[in-house]
């Protein structure tokens, strides 16, 4: 699975799936970066989406800190929407 979910790209192999990351290397090519763990689940993957954002923090103070949990929040509502939408448009293919 290969779900192209805008900043984002959920991947997986026959056990696990795993999030990257898409960003610009210095001489401006497009690249990717594992951003997750490896887990078993959908579930498991945006919790560990989730949690290594905030673990990865380098807030200062509880303002900084509630500022990167409301952005860690959007980014995993933006994933979880986009994927959605993707998975929705292979099952409606998939059905014809």
């Amino acid at each position: 699975m290969n779900i192209d979910c805008g900043r984002y790209i959920i991947k997986s192999d026959p056990l696990n799936l795993w999030v990257e990351e898409k960003y610009k290397t210095k001489k401006g090519d497009e690249a990717t970066k594992v951003v997750t763990g490896y887990a078993p689940t959908f579930e498991l993957l945006l919790q560990n989406f989730v949690k290594r954002r905030l673990r990865s923090s380098d807030a200062e103070t509880v303002k900084g800190f509630l500022s990167d949990l409301a952005q860690a929040e959007r980014d995993l509502l933006d994933l979880t929407q986009k994927a959605g939408t993707k998975l929705d448009e292979r099952t409606v293919r998939a059905d014809d």
